[in-house]
């Protein structure tokens, strides 16, 4: 959830924010200027299935980048591998983000090197 300006009271956000985590089973990050509220947990998980048959699951810390949409990162994850079966040797990945196709990739190549500017 994302405010303009700063929180006027963190404790009644808090238990707004607890009354709607209930409700929705998820945990929430309040971002105000400078300051960042957690009702729950800090991080988000996802669980990705492969076609290769491999489930491979992802904690993503508060605040960094993850890809919004799960499916298509699956069918991503999956289409990369398929055509790394065929190349083999090691891989430099580039601009990797949090490492997702990295991690995926990683069992069809010798050695992984995995590069990111942050």
């Amino acid at each position: 959830l994302v405010y303009e300006g700063a929180s006027n009271d963190e404790a009644a956000w808090r238990v707004d924010a607890e009354e709607l985590r209930s409700t929705v089973q998820c945990s929430l990050v309040g971002r105000f200027k400078g300051q960042a509220l957690i009702c729950g947990n800090d991080f988000a998980r996802e669980l990705l299935t492969l076609d290769d048959g491999r489930a491979l699951e992802y904690e993503f810390p508060e605040g960094s980048f993850c890809h919004p949409n799960g499916s298509a990162n699956e069918r991503s994850e999956s289409w990369l591998c398929g055509r790394a079966l065929s190349i083999g040797g090691n891989l430099l990945e580039l601009y990797c983000g949090a490492g997702t196709h990295t991690c995926a990739l990683s069992k069809y190549f010798e050695r992984v090197v995995a590069v990111e500017v942050d």
